[in-house]
This record gives structure tokens, C-alpha cells and sequence, in this order.
């Protein structure tokens, strides 16, 4: 498991990702999932419920085979601000 950071900024955004590397698990067919969840980060709370409220949606792609994978969130609606953690998993 990886612990991932999506920074949307302070100003907001639709969508932000991160480029995940030092994985050399990852495969180009690898079967990555991964869950927003509600630990703290730098600008968040532990159990802030932010990421649900925001309706927080994660989506890995460009699997690179040993190297890592990029992992892309967005809001179901609007824009959201700062910084979320997801966990993400795979084989």
C-alpha cells in the first residue's frame, strides 16, 4: 500500500494528480485500486470529512512497469482545495 498525495491548491481546482514513483511492483497490466481517505495532510485534519463531502473521486493511469503509476482525483461537483491522501494498492 501507497500512500498518495493529490494537491488541488489553495486556490482550487477540477481535477489534480500525482505522478507516483518507486513502485517496482507496478506492471503495465497491474491492477492498481485506490481510495481517498480521511487522514490528515498538511492543510487537513485527521478525520476531516472533506473528501467525502466533496464527493472526492481517484483514477490510476499510465502504469509504468517497475516504476510507478500517476493517480488522478476530482470533486463529483465543482472545484476542491488543498490537499488529499489516498491509499492505493495493487498486483
Amino acid at each position: 500500500t501507497v500512500a498518495v498525495t493529490v494537491d488541488f491548491g489553495a486556490a482550487g481546482a477540477t481535477d489534480a494528480s500525482t505522478v507516483v514513483t518507486g513502485q517496482a511492483w507496478v506492471t503495465t497490466t497491474s491492477v492498481i485500486v485506490c481510495a481517498p481517505t480521511m487522514m490528515a495532510t498538511a492543510d487537513r485534519i485527521e478525520a476531516a470529512e472533506d473528501a467525502m463531502i466533496e464527493g472526492l473521486v481517484v483514477a490510476v493511469h499510465t502504469r509504468v512497469a517497475t516504476t510507478g503509476f500517476t493517480l488522478t482525483a476530482t470533486p463529483r461537483l465543482g472545484r476542491a482545495v488543498g490537499k488529499f491522501l489516498a491509499h492505493c494498492t495493487g498486483a
